[in-house]
C-alpha cells in the first residue's frame, strides 16, 4: 500500500500488506478520456479522509471510501460493492472503472466470488505481489 501526496509529490507511507485480490471486470468499457473531471474534482475533499484512514493503517476502508466516491463521481453503480461488503477487507472502483477490485483473505473472496460470478462479465482471484512484476 502506498499513500501519497501527489500535490507535494511526496510519499507519505509505504506498507506491504498480504492480501489477495478479486477483480470484477464489466463486459462494458470505459476510456479515462471520457471522465467527467468537474464531477472528480467535487469529490476530491474525500481525499483528506481517505488519506486520513490510509495512514492510521485502516487501508481497507480508506479503499472502499474511496471507491465509493469516484463512484459516485463517474456515474458507476456501487452494486458491486455492495455485492461484497461487509465481507472482505476492502472494494473499490478500479481507477476510472468499469473494474471492481475487492482485497483481503483468500478464503473470503473465494466465499464472495460467485456474488461478482452472477454478474455479466469475468471475475479473476488473484494474489497481490510485492516484488513488482514482470513479462514471460
Amino acid at each position: 500500500v502506498t499513500v501519497t501526496d501527489n500535490t507535494a509529490d511526496a510519499l507519505l507511507a509505504r506498507e506491504e500488506v498480504d492480501w489477495h485480490a478479486l477483480v470484477y471486470t464489466p463486459p462494458e468499457q470505459s476510456y479515462s478520456a471520457d471522465a467527467d473531471v468537474s464531477a472528480c474534482e467535487r469529490v476530491a475533499p474525500m481525499a483528506d479522509l481517505v488519506e486520513e484512514l490510509a495512514l492510521e493503517g485502516r487501508y481497507g476502508e480508506a479503499m472502499t471510501v474511496n471507491g465509493f466516491a469516484f463512484c459516485g463521481a463517474l456515474e458507476f453503480s456501487t452494486g458491486p460493492m455492495i455485492d461484497v461488503l461487509p465481507d472482505v477487507t476492502g472494494v473499490s472502483l478500479s481507477g476510472t472503472g468499469p473494474s471492481y477490485v475487492a482485497v483481503g483473505e483468500r478464503a473470503t473472496l473465494e466465499r464472495v466470488q460467485p456474488r461478482w460470478d452472477e454478474r455479466d462479465g469475468t471475475t479473476r482471484l488473484l494474489q497481490t505481489r510485492t516484488d513488482g512484476t514482470r513479462t514471460i
